[in-house]
């Protein structure tokens, strides 16, 4: 039989569990809400993002593509984007109502292991075990900067809440 791996959302002030819907054929990794909290993206390790409805439990897109794992910056600020990471050293915008992939952020030498929109929502940083985040401008693709001198993997990088600022780890 398939193995089925599921995102659970939970009551955060009783601990109740609401509902166990969101459901992958191969392990889900990573989930994150969108802005308004009506929507879930799940990814896992079947090169797929998933979109699903959080009052229904129902998936609403399917994102294919290379995308094993999104971060709870995985949305866009209003919504409307959504970013997910892959070991084939890329990251990747698409449109949160249509699924269409908009962007693919190419240029880190190794796999990327984060990703996060600023709070504008104008750039994204991505985070790469080639020991580089990058920051992108997240409506044309370019890279905009690289941020070098880790001397190990870079697992994190993040938009301060005025975006002037970046933190990685």
């Amino acid at each position: 039989g398939i193995n089925r791996f599921l995102a659970k959302t939970w009551d955060a002030r009783t601990g109740k569990e609401l509902r166990k819907s969101y459901n992958f054929e191969k392990n889900t990794q990573s989930a994150a809400f969108s802005p308004d909290g009506q929507r879930v993206i799940t990814a896992g390790w079947n090169y797929m993002a998933k979109i699903w409805d959080v009052r229904t439990g129902k998936e609403m897109l399917a994102l294919k593509g290379d995308a094993h794992h999104v971060t709870p910056d995985a949305w866009s600020p209003d919504g409307q984007r959504v970013i997910t990471v892959s070991y084939d050293n890329e990251a990747k915008i698409w449109d949160a109502r249509t699924g269409q992939e908009l962007l693919n952020l190419t240029g880190h030498d190794d796999r990327v292991f984060n990703a996060s929109f600023s709070h504008d929502g104008n750039r994204v940083v991505t985070a790469s075990t080639d020991k580089t985040a990058k920051i992108w401008d997240a409506r044309t693709g370019n890279e905009m900067l690289t941020l070098a001198g880790h001397d190990n993997k870079v697992m994190s990088a993040t938009f301060s809440s005025d975006d002037r600022f970046v933190v990685t780890t």
